[in-house]
């Protein structure tokens, strides 16, 4: 296969928003290694959390030196690496600075290769990567939070999340807890192949919480300038009242015209690869062990916590009880997606072993494995 012929440009801003008071964001915009490499990022300290805007530049900091000295490893498990190393960073400095040990901060990380034609992602929490190609606007990462997992499933429209009192609880975000580098079931991880002229959107909550989807395809389909789109889309969650601090990256990937014709007339086997997580049988076994566990916990934590705090102790009980159940339901659905889709590979493997190369690789799923939640209050 001829080397696809591609092109790059970026362009990335972050800014306060009108309710905070300070910034907590922080992004990626840079080449990396050569010409040919685009690491882009949006990453959201924890609002409501002294210390969320150190987590985020500590965050910075480490995925881009961690990248710079492990170039040699595979691009995905790169990216995954340094979230891991990014995540035990800002653990260290909970010890170090007992003032700010309870900082965290999710992230949205895309490395862009423009020599194979693919881009690599890591994930974790509720900032996002769209893609938009053809008119068409996909979302290539999944909020770690209830809401966001019934948004994406169809239970709630976008309008109704965007408004929902506990959008913005996350089950997952770096800072949480200690990770090993041999961990795969944590961070979130895609390789997407590029089938054309695309864009790239990297953003925070502070634009997704405000302004939508079809808002977003109107500025990136404009003939505005990627500076000019950048600020158009802060602007829009600026005009919508800003109540968060509002982070965007996009990078435009453009094919020369005269290779356009070859990507189309290829032959799809020979393309990279579809996107797909990267597991293999045992990860598999061990993250619905981790959704068992996850159930486990959250029905003694349940126990426990109301052995402690009869019903009558509390303000409104039912809503609390409604926030458990809501938790433990989460779980289960995500046990129930694990079993279909770990016997949906099967089966496929099944059919590919007798000569069925046809079928589509298994898009990338949400995969929330820890109990604690914390808020990213906008207040």
């Amino acid at each position: 296969m001829t080397e696809p012929k591609l092109t790059g440009v970026f362009f990335g801003e972050t800014n306060q928003g009108i309710v905070r008071t300070n910034n907590e964001d922080s992004y990626i915009c840079k080449k990396i290694w050569d010409e040919n490499h685009i690491l882009c990022a949006a990453i959201d300290g924890l609002g409501g959390y002294e210390g969320g805007e150190i987590a985020a530049e500590l965050a910075r900091a480490t995925i881009i030196r961690h990248l710079e000295d492990f170039a040699s490893k595979k691009t995905v498990d790169l990216l995954r690496d340094a979230l891991i190393d990014a995540n035990n960073e800002i653990i260290r400095q909970h010890k170090a600075r007992p003032k700010v040990s309870q900082m965290g901060c999710v992230a949205s990380v895309g490395l862009i290769d423009l020599t194979s034609g693919i881009i690599s992602i890591a994930h974790v929490g509720d900032s996002r990567i769209y893609q938009f190609t053809n008119g068409e606007l996909k979302k290539l990462t999944h909020d770690h939070s209830l809401v966001g997992y019934r948004e994406e499933t169809g239970e709630m429209s976008e309008e109704d999340a965007m408004h929902h009192p506990k959008r913005n609880v996350i089950d997952k975000y770096l800072g949480e807890q200690h990770l090993n580098f041999d961990s795969d079931s944590y961070i979130e991880i895609s390789v997407w192949p590029i089938t054309g002229d695309t864009q790239y959107l990297f953003c925070s909550d502070g634009l997704t919480d405000l302004v939508r989807s079809n808002q977003i395809v109107e500025v990136l389909s404009s003939g505005l300038s990627i500076s000019n789109k950048v600020n158009r889309l802060i602007t829009c969650a600026n005009e919508a009242g800003g109540k968060d601090n509002i982070t965007v990256v996009i990078a435009e990937i453009t094919y020369a015209k005269d290779f356009i014709g070859q990507v189309n007339n290829e032959d799809e086997t020979s393309m990279p690869q579809k996107p797909n997580h990267i597991f293999n049988h045992s990860s598999k076994f061990l993250s619905i062990v981790h959704i068992l566990l996850g159930i486990s916990i959250g029905i003694a934590t349940a126990l426990v916590y109301f052995h402690f705090n009869p019903l009558n102790k509390f303000e409104n009980p039912s809503s609390e009880l409604q926030l458990i159940n809501e938790q433990l339901t989460f779980r289960v659905k995500e046990l129930e997606d694990s079993i279909n889709r770990i016997s949906k590979e099967h089966i496929d493997d099944s059919i590919k072993r007798n000569g069925n190369d046809s079928l589509q690789a298994c898009k990338p799923l949400n995969e929330i494995t820890t109990d604690t939640e914390r808020h990213k209050t906008h207040e």
